[in-house]
């Protein structure tokens, strides 16, 4: 592979050299003969290569300084000295020699196997070979096996050495020291995974280093080479930016909250017999591209708005209306970050940043400012959501008459929604609210500090999960579901003639759903029509050995994203 600088890099370096030799500031001994190096345009070492990737990532804040700018007195500071020995451009960070290092990074990466630890393909391992890799590394379990994967000594050996390297150059950087019990995780994870799928010519060791070393990649770069690389951000050191805090003050449900293969897959679809009444109410364009995909004709047909993103299901309502929650939170931070407003400034410690009062003046000073916001977000809310519980309402009565039509019986009408449920319903929605917008500002503020610079706080918020149109659509899944399901217990309440459910499991539904389809479903016991099918703060056994734990009660779904259902169990006609 060609490491050779470009002739660009070059005169980077050469300008770097001179300015120090006439300044007398400006990078090590190892920035000059790296300089020396690239001046020359000799081949470097992929070894290089990663450190000088490192030292843009690590060094991109010293060019903020006001002596990095052409004009002030002690210009070219220090920062933008080491910044050309490496052959960068300070005009332009994110070109010349930065780019030229990451891309290579990727180059020999891609070169060495290191594929991400979830990218999927069609082989699976052989039947005799398939085991389970493990979520968790208990106190006292990194050393041995665990569902049927060891770690010999000589795949221990290895990974300890991996640890040494990346602490010696990344170890005292906030959240990016590694420990042995993070990497055997990872490692039992890919292994496991292997069972499922793995590319073929490839042993179950290299899967699973394969994994190991995409960890480490997300752990120095604080990003993943594959933005579908999410599924061990659990076992990333505290203070990283994709740590999933399970300390965050966001509501439960919109954190990942099943993590068995069919629910990471997405690969759930609504019960055949309620399927196109949740359509209406739960579905997204997504949904209806792929439910209603459009005629071979150039004439527009009736789901044409929809799929251009008019609002037309509460579904679609409500993940508008979070959208705009959370940009009006970003813009709000973007604005403060670029005015010097909000910055690391006060903080104690890392990881720790909210115990200083410089940052809670911040949160009440943006949250100030974001009234106006928060009550628009209230009101938008509150409407999609009794919208969904009416038309969860209009769907109970079907179903109910749908059997009593059959049964000759007297039907049934669609009552309003009862003065409880509209209550219930502000109360969610305030919730919402506050997780979407008090909670994200709290937390945005709170992860500052560190290699703080705005070009990185601003990347944080563009790409990151906390505004994600992801987020948005997990909350309008699940909360118009939710307002799905209480609306038709609200009417089948007052109806009379339904005396409990059953449970209603969907295709392709997770391990948690397929427990409570067990005890619940039309083989198990009925419920009262208004007790909840899931009880917050229990722990749910799944039927594949793990647990999930939720925060809410619920009527009808069991996690975040949850496509199953109920069925009415009627009185003696």
């Amino acid at each position: 592979m060609d490491l050779k600088p470009t002739a660009g890099m070059a005169e980077l370096a050469a300008r770097g050299l001179a300015l120090r030799e006439e300044h007398g500031r400006g990078g090590t001994e190892v920035g000059v003969a790296r300089a020396r190096d690239i001046s020359n345009r000799a081949n470097l070492s992929p070894k290089t290569v990663g450190r000088m990737a490192n030292f843009f990532s690590r060094h991109r804040v010293d060019l903020d300084a006001p002596a990095a700018k052409p004009g002030h007195d002690d210009y070219p500071s220090a920062g933008v000295v080491a910044w050309l020995l490496w052959g960068g451009d300070p005009a332009n960070p994110d070109e010349a020699g930065a780019a030229w290092a990451d891309r290579k990074l990727d180059e020999l990466e891609g070169a060495r196997g290191k594929a991400e630890g979830d990218r999927v393909s069609s082989t699976p391992a052989k039947p005799s070979e398939q085991r389970e890799g493990s979520d968790e590394n208990p106190e006292g379990s990194a050393s041995g096996s665990r569902g049927g994967i060891e770690i010999s000594d000589e795949q221990e050996k290895g990974l300890k050495n991996k640890v040494e390297e990346h602490n010696e150059e990344h170890g005292e950087k906030k959240g990016k020291k590694v420990d042995l019990g993070m990497l055997k995780a990872v490692y039992r994870r890919g292994a496991g995974a292997f069972s499922t799928s793995h590319r073929p010519g490839i042993t179950r060791q290299q899967w699973s280093m394969a994994r190991v070393n995409a960890f480490l990649y997300l752990v120095r770069n604080g990003r993943p080479k594959n933005a579908k690389y999410v599924g061990d951000n659990d076992l990333l050191p505290k203070g990283h930016p994709k740590k999933e805090d399970k300390k965050a003050k966001w509501l439960d449900w919109e954190m990942p909250g099943c993590k068995c293969k069919n629910h990471a897959a997405k690969v759930y679809e609504w019960p055949e017999e309620t399927k196109w009444h949740r359509l209406a109410i739960e579905g997204l364009a997504a949904d209806y591209d792929r439910l209603r995909p459009k005629a071979a004709t150039d004439e527009p047909d009736a789901d044409d708005d929809i799929r251009s993103g008019e609002r037309r299901t509460p579904a679609m309502s409500i993940a508008v209306v979070v959208q705009e929650g959370l940009e009006s939170v970003r813009k709000r931070i973007i604005q403060g970050l670029e005015s010097g407003e909000i910055g690391p400034e006060g903080q104690k410690s890392a990881g720790d940043a909210l115990e200083s009062d410089h940052h809670r003046r911040i949160v009440r000073a943006v949250l100030a400012d974001l009234v106006g916001a928060r009550g628009k977000m209230l009101d938008d809310l509150t409407e999609a959501i009794t919208s969904a519980a009416r038309s969860g309402g209009s769907v109970g009565t079907a179903r109910v008459n749908e059997i009593l039509g059959v049964a000759g019986a007297e039907r049934i009408s669609t009552p309003a929604l009862s003065a409880a449920l509209e209550k219930a319903i502000a109360g969610r929605a305030s919730l919402i609210v506050a997780s979407v917008i008090d909670a994200t500002v709290t937390d945005a503020i709170g992860s500052l500090g560190g290699d703080f610079s705005i070009s990185k706080e601003v990347e944080r918020l563009q790409t990151g999960y906390g505004f994600s149109v992801d987020r948005a659509e997990t909350i309008a899944r699940t909360e118009s579901a939710n307002a799905y399901h209480e609306g038709q217990v609200d009417t089948w309440k007052e109806a009379g003639v339904v005396k409990g459910k059953h449970f209603l499991v969907a295709p392709g539904a997770c391990e948690f759903c397929k427990t409570i389809e067990k005890r619940f479903g039309a083989a198990g016991k009925s419920l009262e029509v208004d007790a909840p099918m899931v009880r917050g703060g229990e722990t749910i056994q799944g039927a594949d050995g793990g647990t999930f734990r939720p925060k809410f009660d619920s009527q009808g779904i069991v996690h975040p994203n949850c496509r199953c259902d109920f069925m009415p169990v009627l009185e003696d006609l």
